[in-house]
């Protein structure tokens, strides 16, 4: 170009503007022309040339410095990756997708018990339990595969020293731009005491869960106003509602309308945080409409922030118990009452003597006012020749050999004088049978002791008068034999022995004490009583004197040594019969069969039950003719029956009709008495004596 450019600066100037004999590109404005324009191309290409190298030297510096951005980011999160890995609460490990354990941080370390180097060594797998190996393999597969990119599993790890504990795996995939797997990295956390919390909760929770629902005593969970979240079997029996239907009614509902105030004073302390739960008792209604008692305990559940959140309700049907209470409380007035209005003494005395209640009829028998109740013991008011009476018995109440026993003894009063008192203590005891005090009732019988003391007296006399007779009769007898002849001795002695026994009888003394008592007191009946009371007690005076005279015909042959030993039973009954049947005129016949020699304690012990059973048949029958038998074997056997009015053995009492004294006398020889009696078919006595007894 340049060369051209100098050729075309040689050619004449006329040439160069001379357009006849030259082509155009060969003229000077051309080729001009084309130089600047060469030259403004080539310095147009230059300068884009070197914007497009400022250009690419820009782009170039960016990218190194993005390039060294996101080195310094890289190592930024490295390093926040590499704080959080060392200094983590929980333990983290890198694992390979082929499952070879990368890094693990120290919290995993200090977890298993080992060293970084053996946890790297064994793996995950090393130090999870056997028997959890397999927990969460399914799930790391899928991993594998791409079908997940976490998951959590809970298994066990065994650590260094043996102890296994319960551990929280979080897995999560990383992967490259292009979705594959790069590594894994597993979040490891100690759930041990969660798990052992959670166990008791649950074991808790089961356990009032099965104490809910067998409870005895109705059990309900309740809302705070009231409406019932849940009910138990117990309680739905007694209140007679099924659960769902107890659901839709509330307290106040199922309470009795008078008793519905009852505890809303203790529910608003509760409420308000003073207490925790508190008890009533009070009237429900049942679905039948029976009104019934119950004890309620109400206890208020709290949420974490101590916010009242729901009630737990226990119903104790108490109605027999309140029933019963207030049947004590009854019986405990009527106690009172009796107690405190009582004609005899009663006290209530601990096992130490001590008195721990005494009646104001105790007091005036003593002398002792109450507020001297420390001298009102047994001991002290005993009369000192009587201390050791009743003592052998309070040693068998001690030990439990005896419940109840009655003694006679001598008092001091407080003024000085003595007095006989009828003791019966009877021992109380507690449910296991422990004695626990004694309810001691003490009667005055120093009248009736002494009456009976001067009733002995006149007894002795009229006994000494009697013996005193037949000892003239008997000495009149042996003068009479001196002067006759032996068998018309004989006779006479024989004859006025008989006689004798005619006039005597053996309960003579009791028919002189009735005659005794009646005279006593029959100037006091006339003057009180008037003459006509009077005149019937002086008849039945006379009656009872003409009566003694018929019950001494027998009392002959008692009165004669051994008499009643000697003599055969049956003879003896047969006496006994032919002397009631003439002074009662009552057709009482003597059947006998069997002889044999009895011990004479079982002989006049039957002779006597005979002899009151027949008195019985005189007084009280109103019979015309009475049966005696008498049966002697191996055993023997006495029955006296009769054709009276007879009478229901449930209404007498024990000691009437002589039966007391019989049945003493029967246990005394070891025999059985029976007695059979109904009104209108007569009564009949039996007993029953074995040799063996």
């Amino acid at each position: 170009m340049s060369s051209f450019f100098i050729s075309s600066l040689s050619l004449p100037v006329r040439q160069i503007f001379s357009p006849q004999h030259v082509p155009f590109w060969q003229t000077l404005p051309f080729q001009l022309g084309l130089a600047i324009g060469l030259i403004l191309l080539l310095a147009a290409g230059f300068n884009w040339r070197v914007r497009s190298v400022r250009a690419q030297n820009i782009r170039l510096q960016k990218m190194v410095d993005d390039q060294k951005h996101v080195e310094a980011e890289l190592r930024e999160s490295e390093a926040r990756f590499r704080a959080m890995f060392e200094n983590a609460a929980v333990g983290i490990s890198i694992i390979s997708p082929a499952g070879k354990t990368l890094a693990v941080n120290p919290v995993l370390v200090k977890l298993s018990g080992r060293s970084e180097d053996e946890l790297i060594e064994i793996g995950g797998r090393g130090v999870t339990y056997p028997e959890d190996r397999e927990a969460g393999m399914a799930e790391f597969h899928e991993i594998l595969a791409g079908k997940r990119n976490h998951y959590q599993v809970e298994k066990r790890y065994v650590h260094k020293d043996g102890r296994i504990h319960w551990m929280r795996q979080n897995v999560s995939a990383v992967r490259n731009d292009s979705g594959e797997l790069s590594y894994l990295v597993v979040i490891a956390e100690d759930i041990e005491e969660r798990k052992r919390t959670l166990e008791e909760l649950q074991e808790s929770e089961a356990k009032f869960r099965a104490m809910f629902e067998s409870s005895a005593i109705g059990m309900g969970l309740s809302m705070i106003d009231g409406n019932m979240l849940a009910a138990n079997a117990a309680l739905c029996k007694i209140s007679g509602y099924s659960e769902e239907e107890l659901k839709q009614r509330s307290d106040l509902e199922n309470c009795h309308p008078e008793d519905a105030h009852i505890g809303m004073d203790l529910f608003t302390e509760m409420m308000a945080g003073k207490r925790d739960y508190y008890s009533v008792e009070k009237r429900y209604v049942r679905k039948n409409g029976e009104v019934f008692w119950t004890r309620l305990t109400l206890s208020l559940v709290r949420d974490i922030n101590g916010q009242p959140s729901y009630l737990v309700n226990m119903v104790e049907d108490i109605d027999d118990q309140k029933r019963k209470s207030e049947a004590l409380r009854e019986s405990e007035v009527r106690f009172r009452a009796m107690f405190d209005n009582a004609a005899i003494g009663i006290a209530l005395v601990g096992l130490d003597r001590r008195p721990i209640a005494i009646n104001e009829a105790l007091v005036q028998m003593t002398g002792y006012k109450i507020d001297e109740g420390g001298r009102l013991t047994g001991k002290s008011l005993t009369y000192p020749p009587d201390a050791a009476i009743g003592e052998a018995e309070r040693k068998a109440v001690l030990e439990n050999k005896l419940d109840a026993y009655k003694i006679e003894k001598r008092y001091v009063h407080k003024d000085g004088h003595v007095f006989w008192v009828r003791i019966t203590n009877s021992v109380v005891r507690d449910e296991n049978g422990t004695p626990k005090y004694v309810l001691a009732m003490t009667e005055n019988i120093d009248e009736q002791k002494r009456a009976a003391e001067r009733l002995a007296a006149q007894d002795a006399e009229h006994r000494r008068q009697l013996e005193q007779r037949i000892a003239e009769r008997t000495e009149e007898l042996n003068l009479a034999n001196e002067r006759l002849r032996e068998k018309a001795a004989q006779d006479a002695v024989t004859a006025e022995r008989t006689r004798l026994a005619r006039d005597l009888h053996d309960a003579v003394t009791q028919t002189l004490f009735s005659t005794t008592l009646i005279a006593d007191v029959l100037p006091e009946i006339w003057e009180t009583r008037g003459p006509d009371e009077g005149k019937r007690r002086l008849e039945e005076l006379r009656l009872l004197t003409r009566g003694a005279l018929a019950e001494m015909r027998t009392l002959l042959v008692e009165l004669r040594p051994n008499a009643l030993v000697e003599v055969p039973l049956p003879t003896l009954l047969r006496q006994l019969t032919e002397a009631l049947s003439g002074r009662a005129r009552i057709n009482i016949q003597l059947s006998a069969e069997g002889e044999r020699k009895l011990p004479a304690d079982v002989q006049v012990s039957l002779y006597r039950i005979a002899q009151e059973a027949l008195n019985n048949v005189f007084k009280h029958s109103k019979a015309s003719e009475a049966v005696v038998t008498l049966r002697m074997t191996d055993s023997v056997r006495l029955t006296v029956a009769d054709n009276g009015a007879g009478f229901d053995p449930s209404t007498v009492t024990a000691d009437h009709l002589g039966v007391k004294i019989m049945r003493e006398r029967a246990d005394a020889i070891g025999a059985k008495l029976s007695m059979y009696s109904e009104p209108g078919e007569g009564t009949q006595i039996s007993v029953v004596w074995k040799t063996g007894d």
